[in-house]
């Protein structure tokens, strides 16, 4: 559950993505007011803190509410996308494009105390590229990160997504960034891959889609943009490539055994008819 109390909307402006790993929080309207849970609605206390999106650019303030960015506290600054909010026990990374046109801006905390000169350090952080988007493993494990338009998945080594699987090909998949949102191409892969259950060439993809490389299957979270593509021509089920006994787990020795000719005709009472 998260420890926020957010506004939800239908258009996206960024989102706060766990650093613990979880679902990403959307960012949906302009201002963004953030309340712990502990903080019930007869609470007396009114500390919070406010998102800002104004010019491109998302901005931090608080009133009571104990907030960092980049670990160093804060009462008001500007944030860069990837900084890191951190909210009590909780620390989140800022992901949203800022347009070309906004004003170069530093993430340094205003407003806030200052140690002495002597003490000051400011953390150098480098540079990262925008996540655009996450794949969870249906069956647990890392979440992985998508901060690349073009993302290819296989069992090779130099794939930028490795799944050491034997039933996945070495090129599996391709996974292309395109107006806004995601699009699955199949790589000739041997044994398929699958979207919700259906094996596809090509495929749109769309936020809590499963995809399917082989056996591993993953959720497929971020925030789209621009208008919903139109299907393409591949964007159609394709039949599997595995037969029917196949898919049932009747493989190698029982295949064989089942697809072997036997021209022994099974005994039976035989009748004769006499006129």
């Amino acid at each position: 559950m998260n420890p926020f109390h957010l506004v939800k909307a239908f258009a996206m402006l960024g989102s706060l993505i766990p650093c613990d790993g979880g679902r990403p929080i959307g960012l949906a309207k302009p201002k963004q007011v953030l309340r712990l849970h502990s903080q019930s609605a007869n609470s007396t206390s009114e500390a919070y803190a406010e998102l800002l999106f104004a010019d491109g650019i998302w901005s931090v303030s608080t009133n009571g509410l104990r907030v960092l960015i980049n670990d160093a506290p804060c009462d008001q600054g500007t944030l860069q996308p990837n900084d890191v909010l951190t909210f009590g026990r909780h620390r989140y990374r800022i992901n949203y494009r800022r347009p070309p046109s906004a004003v170069s801006v530093t993430s340094t905390p205003i407003a806030a105390p200052l140690p002495p000169p002597q003490q000051q350090h400011t953390p150098v952080r480098p540079a990262e590229s925008p996540v655009l988007g996450t794949l969870v493993p249906c069956g647990g494990g890392r979440t992985v990160m998508l901060c690349k338009p073009k993302v290819v998945i296989g069992r090779a080594p130099d794939c930028d997504v490795v799944v050491p699987h034997k039933s996945v090909s070495s090129r599996h998949c391709q996974l292309d960034f395109l107006r806004g949102h995601w699009q699955m191409i199949d790589l000739d892969s041997r044994n398929g891959t699958f979207v919700d259950g259906m094996a596809y060439r090509a495929k749109w993809l769309f936020p809590d889609n499963i995809l399917g490389i082989s056996s591993q299957r993953f959720r497929l979270d971020y925030v789209p943009h621009g208008e919903r593509p139109p299907t393409a021509e591949d964007d159609v089920p394709v039949l599997s490539r595995k037969s029917l006994l196949e898919c049932a787990g009747i493989t190698g020795d029982k295949l064989d055994s089942l697809n072997q000719d036997n021209d022994e005709e099974p005994s039976r009472r035989r009748w004769r008819i006499d006129e």
